[in-house]
């Protein structure tokens, strides 16, 4: 947040390099972090939206589709697909890959 004010001044430290990376998509609004017009989710939520978006097993795609609308952070992508592999419900509900059939 402090960067969006007062500007970036020279390479900063490697954890906020994804975030000097998008320096002109971020802006911010009533203390509220902005990427264009998506909220940037703080490291200490992550975990719980992540949770909460799994919940509805909605599968990779549909995760992605939807976090990608709304909020952003670094490797927010990788992160979902972790989410939803590790889902048992997810994994099963995933579509099957085409079965060819065989002529009898």
């Amino acid at each position: 947040m402090q960067y969006t004010k007062e500007g970036w001044s020279g390479k900063p430290e490697p954890e906020l390099l994804p975030f000097y990376n998008k320096r002109f998509e971020l802006s911010h609004e009533d203390a509220i972090l902005l990427c264009d017009s998506r909220i940037v989710i703080l490291n200490t939520l992550r975990s719980v939206l992540l949770n909460d978006l799994q919940a509805e097993h909605q599968g990779i795609v549909r995760m992605k589709r939807l976090t990608r609308r709304y909020i952003w952070w670094p490797k927010m992508d990788q992160e979902v697909e972790e989410v939803a592999r590790s889902c048992f419900v997810c994994q099963e509900a995933a579509k099957a890959p085409p079965s060819s059939q065989q002529a009898s």
